[in-house]
């Protein structure tokens, strides 16, 4: 339990309550030794190791290289391995750690005084759990002490790594020497080789491509960085940033020669090692870039209170608008910081697999957050905010880099958003149970029963009022009780009336023709297109009248009007363009069946970043492969729904377009995957889940 003069202290006035409440003397301890080392060793010296940087940038600095050995001294070193790890651990929880890792993030590089920096808290994790004494002895010892770096190589440039079935590295064992592997592929962001501290690679690769279970065909092997076909090609610089002295390289693996001793756990089982190491390291990384966003919002301050900076006679912190920016930029550190220690307990409570959740919770959460966090205080401190002047630019670039690192965002939104959609039913149970209650009160206390409409019902009759949000059609005028509506049917029925009684065209007398008795009639065919047209002009009144747009617009000038007519002649060619994409890209084509639809070079501009995956030639206009349908379907659905909101559509209208246009329904009503037959064979619904 903190004492009253800890609760103030700067390592620990920002911490909730139940967390203070939870820290062991030991951990108490380190936190406020962590703390010191950071702001008494690390904070002043960072322009210090940018000066030796700039000597040698490939070799870790001379400063850093001493703080490392005396950091070990102090026993400061390895604070992350938890409780489980033995004697290995420094005994601190995952949630304890956190603490620490928060401090260590103020500087960028002070969490490798410690040996608390990645990749290595995540590889020594990895070593440390899986492998075998003697691997233990070879490889790990020596990351442990702090004498040697390793690296992470999973990442590929040829497949979309963050499925990381997709990994194609080749791992094979030699027919002439099955205790030899053999490497052949391409790998990114491993720590540079040039580094003469890194000794080891840790690699994914695959050695089962036909084993049916894709969860079973990749191995992790350790690869030594003088092993004969490893070579790297070069850096890869992160925003213009070289990150050195780590750096992120680009490597080739050629027929790469490696012990199968050096084979991780065993054959196939590398998904079980990255989970167990990406789980921690996750929040490793989000509790260090809490800290650093730490230090960039004190930044911020000071810029605010600054006596030198007074645009307009004011402090930039008087101004009302960096008033309310510093507290959201406060709420959101705050809240950041919440998400990532209930990570941390739960981690500690039920395990890495059970803290799932949460763990990619923060991984979406906090880098995005700090980012834009860091970019507000960019804003605050001007032109400068954008320079070298400040550690600003390098904060934000980290931030930006670890949205992707250790899996982008994106793969963790679908996983949480994944496991919610699971917990439905058991909602769904629990309202109906509401529902069932609701009624028995009602007999209870002779209430009547409210009927709502069901959820399709109700969405059907919803509409879109001018601020595109939705509303029911209920608040619309009726057209029956509306009076400017039944004036004008009542008017346009009068006409239509008139029109009948005067004599009639050649074109109408053309369609006359004698029944068998002689006598001349209306062909049922001219009377029912009269007809139709009487309904459709009908129709059309209907709508001008009770459409919100025409009922909340005031009157405009011709001008106005003939604005508004090109206006809308441009957004039905936008429609019709869209329509044609889509016939294009979603439906496998021949010459003869696509011979009225065409994909022409305007298309192709409008939906610019998916036109690499069209090829096109005088006699087909559209060529797509399966391989090239599966690359698409991701963005399809973005150019599908996301236009047709942009358009104001609805659903109906989509469909209706679609089957009506150049002939579709004539086209591929036999097929069963079309609009068309989706519509005609489960029903609208249905047909909008497949737009």
């Amino acid at each position: 339990m903190l004492s009253a003069e800890d609760r103030i202290h700067p390592a620990f006035a920002r911490l909730p309550p139940w967390v203070q409440e939870k820290l062991s003397p030991k951990a108490i301890d380190y936190i406020r030794r962590v703390h010191h080392w950071v702001e008494t060793e690390c904070v002043p010296a960072e322009r210090v190791v940018k000066a030796q940087l700039a000597v040698n940038k490939w070799k870790t600095p001379p400063l850093i290289q001493e703080l490392r050995v005396k950091a070990k001294k102090e026993g400061l070193f390895n604070l992350f391995l938890p409780k489980s790890f033995g004697d290995l651990s420094p005994g601190l929880t995952n949630l304890e750690y956190s603490c620490c890792a928060e401090i260590m993030g103020r500087c960028y590089w002070a969490a490798q005084t410690m040996n608390c920096h990645a990749p290595e808290t995540g590889n020594i994790e990895l070593l440390a759990k899986y492998c075998n004494e003697e691997q233990k002895q070879k490889w790990l010892l020596p990351l442990l002490n702090g004498e040697t770096s390793s690296a992470y190589s999973m990442t590929e440039p040829d497949v979309a790594s963050s499925d990381a079935t997709n990994i194609a590295c080749r791992i094979t064992r030699d027919p002439k020497d099955p205790d030899t592997l053999v490497v052949n592929g391409r790998k990114l962001y491993g720590n540079v080789a040039w580094n003469e501290d890194l000794s080891v690679y840790i690699l994914m690769a695959c050695s089962d491509p036909e084993n049916p279970d894709p969860w079973k065909r990749h191995t992790t092997v350790i690869v030594p960085k003088s092993t004969p076909g490893f070579r790297i090609v070069r850096n890869l610089t992160i925003m213009g940033y070289d990150c050195a002295p780590e750096g992120h390289g680009e490597y080739i693996y050629e027929n790469a020669r490696v012990p199968a001793a050096n084979i991780i756990l065993g054959e196939g089982r590398a998904f079980e090692i990255a989970q167990g190491r990406l789980g921690p390291g996750r929040i490793h990384h989000c509790m260090r870039l809490i800290g650093q966003t730490e230090r960039a919002y004190e930044l911020a301050l000071i810029r605010a209170t600054d006596p030198r900076k007074k645009p307009r006679g004011k402090l930039i912190g008087d101004f009302d608008s960096n008033i309310e920016r510093i507290a959201a930029m406060r709420i959101q550190l705050d809240s950041m910081r919440l998400v990532v220690l209930n990570a941390a307990h739960t981690m500690d409570v039920y395990g890495n697999k059970a803290g799932r959740a949460t763990i990619a919770a923060s991984k979406i959460m906090v880098p995005e957050t700090a980012a834009n966090i860091i970019d507000e205080c960019m804003q605050m401190h001007g032109g400068q905010g954008l320079t070298q002047h400040t550690a600003l630019p390098e904060m934000w670039m980290y931030a930006r880099f670890v949205r992707i690192a250790d899996g982008p965002d994106a793969a963790h939104r679908h996983q949480v958003g994944r496991d919610q959609l699971k917990t439905a039913a058991a909602i769904k149970g629990r309202h109906d149970g509401y529902a069932k209650r609701y009624e028995e009160l009602c007999r209870t206390w002779g209430v009547e029963k409210e009927e709502f409409a069901t959820h399709m019902k109700e969405f059907s009759r919803m509409s879109w009022n001018t601020n595109h949000e939705a509303r029911p059609l209920d608040i619309l005028p009726n057209p029956s009780s509306c009076p400017a509506t039944q004036r004008a049917i009542n008017n346009h029925s009068a006409q239509a009336n008139r029109r009948d009684r005067l004599p009639k065209p050649a074109s109408w007398l053309a369609r006359q023709h004698t029944s068998k008795n002689g006598n001349a009639k209306v062909s049922p065919l001219g009377r029912q297109s009269r007809q139709h047209k009487t309904r459709h002009r009908t129709r059309q009144l209907i709508y001008q009248t009770t459409n919100p747009r025409s009922l909340l617009q005031p009157l405009s000038t011709v001008v106005a009007h003939k604005q508004d007519a090109e206006y809308a002649t441009e957004e039905v060619e936008k429609l019709r363009t869209f329509l044609r994409f889509c016939l294009c890209v979603d439906y496998r084509c021949d010459k003869a069946r696509v011979s009225n639809v065409t994909l022409t070079t305007a298309d192709r501009d409008h939906h610019i970043h998916l036109s690499r995956l069209l090829q096109f030639d005088a006699g087909c206009p559209c060529k797509i492969t399966d391989n090239d349908r599966e690359r698409i379907a991701p963005v399809f659905w973005k150019h599908t729904h996301e236009p047709r909101k942009a358009l104001h559509l609805s659903v109906e209208c989509v469909a209706l377009m679609i089957m009506r246009f150049n002939k579709y329904q004539g086209m591929f009503a036999g097929y069963k995957g079309s609009p068309h037959g989706v519509l005609r064979d489960h029903g609208l619904e249905a047909l909008a889940q497949k737009l």
